[in-house]
């Protein structure tokens, strides 16, 4: 009898050790020394650093006359502007885009190709160029309210709202290579007067002020 309860008390002490271990072990891996217990509500995220997403304005210009529609689409954030120009026609010839970024002083200006099932033109090429005193000025208007103008044969409207896409709209295209120009101011007026050439079908001088205007032609 004695011999069983040694045996018992023996197995009792091997099991409060083995379980004394084992919390020994637990504890080593969910503390660290002269540091709290690390659980899920002991980690915080710092928000330090993190700034509110830039406000971007989006402002839409169309202009409607008896061949083709013109519109333009700007894009403003602080001092980085987007103008994508687009004139939709009935033919290839008389269809275009132009697109000119700038960013703080840096000028982008490039054609993205028009499709009408032709092949994609190869190696497309862009201007580039530093240019501090470029600039563009945005008709600006009170967001949300949508500005008319002008009747047949030429008319429009224009329109600013804060913008919420995803899409970043001051980057170039990737597929694209930009070559330095010492004069892309010339060569941007170049490719805004073909635009900006409808605005002279306006029936009057007011008309034809609001187009130009909106279309950023001066």
């Amino acid at each position: 009898m004695e011999n069983k309860r040694r045996k018992k008390r023996l197995l009792l002490l091997l099991l409060l050790l083995f379980f004394l271990v084992l919390f020994w072990v637990y504890r080593s891996f969910v503390t660290r020394p002269d540091k709290t217990v690390v659980t899920p509500a002991s980690i915080q995220v710092s928000d330090k650093g993190l700034s509110e997403p830039e406000k971007i304005i989006k402002c839409q210009s169309v202009v409607v006359a008896l061949k083709a529609t013109t519109e333009l689409f700007t894009y403003i954030a602080g001092n980085k502007v987007m103008a994508d120009y687009r004139i939709g026609a009935t033919s290839n010839e008389e269809s275009f885009k132009v697109q000119i970024l700038n960013n703080n002083g840096q000028v982008y200006m490039w054609e993205p190709p028009i499709y009408f099932g032709g092949p994609k033109p190869e190696n497309p090429r862009g201007l580039k160029a530093k240019a501090p005193d470029f600039k563009y000025d945005v008709n600006l208007t009170t967001e949300d309210t949508v500005e008319r103008f002008g009747k047949s044969p030429l008319s429009g409207d224009h329109v600013c709202y804060e913008w919420d896409g995803t899409d970043s709209v001051f980057q170039v295209p990737s597929d694209f290579e930009f070559d330095e120009s010492e004069d892309i101011k010339l060569k941007v007026r170049e490719k805004l007067s073909r635009v900006c050439q409808v605005c002279e079908t306006a029936s009057s001088e007011e008309i034809r002020a609001a187009c130009r205007k909106n279309l950023v032609c001066d």
